[in-house]
């Protein structure tokens, strides 16, 4: 992994992607650039120690009968956590708005993905967090277990056959029946800052299958400060997740991927702009 950074330190080209604000830089030299590897290691550091010890936690919680809701907090004191990491280590700020978009009963919320902090961020905005997670997941030791406990939903990616699609639909019912928010990534992958992606044509069949349920796009710039497949991080950005209104029902094919696409794109483009 090869990452170039300019005067300031700040990354701006990765063998996965281009990002980053393109504000001219004003202050800079090598000390800059020292100070963001220096905090880039004690972030991630600091990072993967406390998700570890945090995950052994909830591991031994759960030997000791403990409930799913009980480890639902608990993950959402692992995303408190990160914030704070990120906030007092990388001196990188998380701000979300609309949470009064967030409805009260199930959701299924359509996210923009760019990064890992994409996986936890969600716990933080609700208690009834259900991401739909690829399946090579399930494998990664604790995490995988501690997602299956809670009653995290795994997909193969690689299966694109019918059976698979209406299982994956009858598991998402099953969930919202329960009150979960659903988050579901329409990209299917992470996606580089500035790249639309290619947006999965079964989100529709899945917002036709649920004509009861609320939609909610979701926009953010997390790529920008915490990319994907990086050691690195920028100090100084700002994350931004931005909560759009939840589509209506009853969208013609065409009108809803418009306007997902739309709210997703266009939001996360303010974002950027921001960071």
């Amino acid at each position: 992994m090869y990452e170039a950074l300019d005067s300031c330190g700040r990354i701006i080209e990765t063998p996965y992607q281009k990002w980053g604000p393109e504000a001219p830089c004003t202050t800079g030299g090598s000390d800059m650039v020292i100070v963001r590897y220096v905090q880039s290691f004690l972030f991630i550091l600091t990072f993967f120690v406390f998700s570890a010890i945090w995950a052994l936690v909830i591991r031994g919680g759960i030997l000791f009968q403990c409930s799913p809701e009980w480890a639902l907090r608990r993950l959402r004191n692992w995303a408190q956590v990160t914030v704070w990491l990120l906030k007092y280590v990388a001196s990188i700020k998380v701000n979300i708005e609309g949470e009064e978009n967030v409805p009260e009963g199930p959701c299924i919320f359509l996210s923009r993905h760019e990064s890992f902090f994409d996986t936890l961020i969600y716990f933080l905005i609700s208690l009834k967090t259900c991401y739909v997670m690829k399946i090579e997941l399930r494998g990664w030791a604790l995490y995988g277990f501690i997602s299956e406990f809670v009653g995290l939903l795994f997909v193969d990616r690689a299966d694109r056959g019918m059976g698979s699609l209406r299982k994956l639909i009858e598991e998402i019912k099953e969930r919202l029946r329960k009150g979960r928010h659903i988050v579901y990534f329409p990209q299917g992958t992470r996606v580089r800052p500035r790249e639309t992606g290619r947006y999965a044509i079964i989100t529709y069949a899945v917002y036709g299958g649920m004509p009861d349920v609320q939609f909610v796009p979701v926009a953010l710039s997390t790529g920008t400060s915490w990319p994907a497949r990086s050691w690195m991080v920028n100090p100084g950005t700002e994350i931004g997740i931005r909560i759009c209104p939840a589509l209506p029902p009853g969208l013609t094919k065409k009108e809803f991927e418009r306007r997902m696409v739309e709210s997703i794109e266009e939001g996360s483009r303010e974002l950027r702009d921001k960071a």
